[in-house]
């Protein structure tokens, strides 16, 4: 049977493994190795759970925890179902199981579950800042309280989640209105008490009566929050005015009662006005008549207040009340406008739905009455679209029925031509219909509006050619009667001739079908005629009767095929499961059964409609289904394709890709639409699939090209490290400092992980180099600098040797002055400021003829004995023996500040104690030679023990 290949089969579901058996066997079996087996095989998770905390064996409670963990966060082939772990999670307390599977757990439900339950700050924010799913995000950090954690989430989403950022900004912002509330609540009782304390003090007690109310108010919303002293205060203070108030009033009772009820009568006339005001917004008539009513019937039961006062309130009671009075007017002019258009909006929409032609000059009559009303203030919104949208649909139909018209109009006397012609011709079967065909096309043309100059002259002519085809009319009777006469003729020659029963039963048939067509033609029946053709027809049929009766039987053969195969389809439709119906089978099976019904013979006429409608009916009911279906999968795909557009916006990529995935392998086909809408369909699916993943492409792209300029800006860090290895060592020091900032900053962007190891490996390299070459600049200037210094001096200490000798002499002084002036200048200004100072001085002596530089000398020599003592412990040269003691102490004396100051460098104060000896002026003739020996031995071995510094 067709119909069998309609319904599914289900398919047999795996036998689970017995899991009852599987934690006998952890529980008692003897060998550990089979029990660690069959722990990994349980997948019943409250087992694992019990296993994993109660287990004697400690490597049968860490297999159980592990493969518990994973079973709950999904991570293994076959884990249990959602709604088991959801259940699982819902009753778990361990929180270092919740958090792993808040952070690892395969599918988004099962997170949120495990979210739901952490309370770690820091496992929180964790989620907050790395779940996958945006819904978990914002579920994390709106469970999330700690300020700590809240501000690492601010600090680390970025762009990532604008929504968690914004919910972390708000609760760090309440956190700090929090901590700042209770110097608030301070701030607020102490502006309370101070205008509290001001009450009475001008004796406006009624007034400030009423102040006291507002200020008891806002007490009240901050009082619970408030310190004890604040309350004792507040309260003594209001009591005070309380007591103050209380002998106002009773000296001054009348005039309180009486103020009380102008006030009062004041306030109410204000809310009249009020709400009097209020009745312009309104929109029922009805409402704004009862409460102009209501209003005015207090208005005048209210006593009168002072004059001034009263005359105002009048005044605008009575603008207000003109105002009412305008909104009544205009909202019944409104409600009349509304009224007449519901009516030209029910009479446009009506030929809307008549199929005849419009009458153009009634449509645009209604389309001028109603122009008025739409363009009146106030028109209603949804009755002024209705009617611009039917008035285009009739200005629409319109144009389209004027086109239509004129393009006949313009065939009119062609057809005019055509009529003539079959008049003249007297072929009244084709004058007919075309006369007919030509009133129909004069109704349309006056109808729509052309001008009646256009048509004129064809209706002049029709009317003309109207009583020629009345006359023809007249003859076809006629005609038909002679027609009639001939086919009686041969149907007499029929029942005479001799052929075969085959032949003559067809042209039997072709006869009787013959005299029908005349009496279609619409020819009156000429009823003698007809009894002879019908008693000639019976003779012709007793002669075929044996062939008509063969036939007879295989009509009735077929007659049964049809009725077993609707049978059959019937009791199909009665029975069949259409939720599991293959619908692919079925599309197939139902052309199978129109070309089975087809394949079958003809069946006699009595016979034929009934069977056809029988099949049509059962057919449809099947083409019903199939068609539902059809919509429905139509419509899944419609709804495939609207929600795969509406995930291009989603915020969340990942989500976004794999939720498109999931509807990729949602879409199918079970009955076929046109393929041009099944192609459309899936074009568009493919599209918005397509839109999805060049989002993920596109973002991929960009954070190819993010790690390329991150790269390359590491590159240009290192690029510029190595060229500052060749600037001077101000440059360095200055330009290190900015490269390691900007390095330091451009460690935390990410940048392609196979160029890491050796950027940074290139980055020491350079930076070594840079503070390789630092050093060596350092140095080679500070020698420079002592080398300049050495000649500084000597110049300085010639002109004070010559104080010394007194053979100055005035050119001798000019040349050394100009030798002085040559020297180039220390790149240490205050370096330079001292020795110069020393020049300047020696100089200015010889000159002046002073004598007071010279008696310093012996100054000098102390000092320069101790800088050599000094240099000789640093350079670890041996002073002369008298010096020992002193040295000595010295040694001592450094010893206490390295112990209490920390190790230094013992070459950091050789510079300065160097710089020192060249600046201090000259000692005495006597002991400078022995001074200068010390001083170059020293100085030489410093040297000495710098270069191999150097070389470590």
């Amino acid at each position: 049977m067709i119909f069998k290949r309609f319904l599914t089969k289900k398919k047999p579901h795996p036998v689970p493994e017995d899991q009852d058996n599987l934690i006998r066997i952890v529980r008692n079996h003897e060998d550990t190795a089979a029990r660690r087996d069959a722990c990994r095989r349980i997948s019943r998770l409250s087992a694992l759970r019990e296993l994993a905390t109660t287990d004697v064996d400690a490597g049968i409670r860490e297999i159980a925890f592990a493969h518990y963990r994973k079973l709950l966060c999904g991570l293994l082939d076959d884990p249990p179902p959602m709604a088991e772990r959801l259940n699982e999670i819902a009753v778990l307390a361990d929180p270092r199981i919740l958090e792993q599977v808040a952070g690892a757990a395969r599918e988004s439900e099962v997170r949120s579950a495990a979210i739901s339950k952490i309370e770690s700050p820091t496992a929180l924010a964790a989620c907050a800042l790395n779940d996958a799913l945006a819904a978990n995000r914002s579920a994390a950090v709106e469970r999330l309280e700690d300020k700590q954690a809240l501000e690492l989430v601010v600090r680390n989403i970025g762009k990532k989640d604008k929504r968690v950022y914004r919910v972390a900004r708000e609760k760090l912002k309440d956190i700090v209105e929090r901590e700042a509330l209770p110097e608030r609540i301070r701030s607020k009782c102490a502006e309370l008490c101070e205008k509290l304390e001001h009450l009475g003090r001008f004796e406006s007690w009624v007034k400030d009566r009423s102040i006291l109310d507002l200020l008891d108010r806002q007490w009240a919303e901050i009082e619970s929050q408030t310190e004890a002293q604040w309350q004792t205060r507040y309260r003594d203070l209001r009591n005070r005015f309380l007591t103050a108030y209380e002998e106002y009033r009773r000296e001054h009772e009348a005039q309180i009662a009486a103020d009380v009820a102008s006030d009062a009568i004041r306030r109410e006339c204000r809310s009249l006005l009020d709400e009097l005001a209020a009745c312009t917004s309104l929109t029922d008539e009805t409402e704004i008549a009862a409460l102009t009513e209501r209003i005015s019937t207090r208005w005048l039961e209210l006593e009168p207040l002072a004059e001034n006062e009263q005359s105002a309130m009048e005044r605008r009671y009575a603008a207000l009340s003109s105002q009412a009075s305008e909104r009544l007017e205009e909202l019944a002019a409104q409600r009349k406008r509304d009224k007449r258009l519901k009516k030209l909006l029910a009479a446009a929409e009506k030929a809307l739905e008549q199929s005849k032609s419009l009458e153009s000059k009634r449509i645009r009559k209604l389309f001028d009455d109603a122009k008025p009303i739409l363009n009146a203030p106030g028109v209603n919104d949804t009755l002024a679209a209705r009617f611009s949208k039917a008035r285009e649909q009739l200005d629409e139909r319109l144009r389209k029925q004027k086109g239509h018209a004129e393009q006949r109009l313009v065939k009119l006397p062609g057809k005019l031509d055509e009529l003539e012609a079959a008049l003249e011709n007297g072929e009244l079967r084709h004058a007919e219909p075309l006369y007919q065909s030509l009133l129909a096309c004069l109704d349309l043309v006056e109808a729509s509006g052309l001008p009646h100059t256009a048509y004129s002259a064809v209706a002049d002519r029709l009317r003309k050619l109207s009583p020629r085809v009345r006359g023809l009319q007249k003859w076809r009777k006629w005609g038909a009667d002679q027609h009639r006469q001939d086919l009686c003729e041969a149907m007499e020659t029929l029942s005479n001739a001799e052929m075969s029963q085959e032949s003559k039963a067809s042209r039997l048939h072709d006869l009787q079908m013959e005299w029908k067509e005349l009496d279609k033609a619409g020819s009156p029946v000429n009823h003698p005629l007809w009894d002879l053709f019908h008693a000639l027809s019976e003779q012709v049929y007793e002669s075929c009767k044996p062939y008509l009766e063969r036939q007879a039987a295989e009509r009735e053969t077929n007659r049964q095929e049809r009725e077993q195969l609707c049978s059959e389809l019937e009791e199909f439709l009665d029975k069949v499961e259409w939720e599991r119906m293959d619908w692919k089978k079925a599309t197939h099976a139902e052309r199978e059964m129109r070309q089975a019904w087809s394949a079958i013979g003809p069946v006699e006429g009595r016979h034929r409609k009934t069977l056809d409608k029988r099949f049509r009916s059962a057919m449809k009911r099947l083409d019903g289904h199939l068609t539902e279906e059809r919509n429905r999968n139509q419509q899944l795909k419609r709804d495939l394709v609207s929600r795969v557009e509406a995930l291009a916006e989603e915020p969340d990529l990942e989500r976004a890709i794999e939720e498109t995935k999931r509807l990729q392998r949602q879409w199918h086909t079970t009955v076929s639409a046109r393929q041009k809408e099944e192609n459309r369909l899936w074009q568009g699916f493919r599209a918005a699939c397509d839109a999805v993943f060049a989002r993920r492409r596109e973002q991929h792209e960009a954070q190819v090209a993010e790690l390329e300029r991150n790269l390359q800006q590491r590159e240009a860090i290192c690029r510029d490290a190595e060229t500052l290895a060749d600037a001077d060592s101000d440059q360095i020091a200055q330009g290190l400092t900015a490269l390691e900032s900007r390095w330091r900053d451009s460690e935390v962007l990410p940048i392609p992980r196979q160029a890491a190891s050796r950027l940074n490996q290139r980055w020491r390299e350079a930076r070594s180099l840079v503070q390789r070459r630092g050093r060596e600049r350092r140095e080679q200037q500070r020698r420079e600098s002592l080398d300049l210094l050495a000649r500084q001096s000597s110049v300085c200490e010639r002109l004070e040797r010559w104080l010394e000798t007194e053979a100055g002499e005035e050119m001798s002084l000019d040349a050394t002055e100009a030798k002085w002036q040559a020297l180039p200048k220390q790149r240490d200004a205050g370096l330079q400021a001292a020795i110069g100072s020393r020049f300047g001085a020696a100089l200015r002596a010889l000159r002046e003829g002073d004598t007071t530089l010279r008696g310093r000398f012996a100054a000098n020599g102390e000092r320069r004995a101790e800088l050599c003592l000094h240099l000789e412990v640093l350079a670890r040269v041996d002073s002369p023996p008298e010096l020992t003691k002193e040295r000595l102490a010295f040694q001592v004396t450094r010893l206490k500040e390295h112990m209490r100051q920390g190790e230094k460098d013992p070459l950091e104060g050789a510079s300065r104690l160097l710089q020192e000896w060249y600046v201090c002026g000259p000692a005495p003739a006597s002991v400078a030679a022995g001074l200068e020996d010390r001083f170059r031995r020293a100085r030489t071995a410093l040297e000495k023990v710098e270069r191999e510094h150097e070389a470590a």
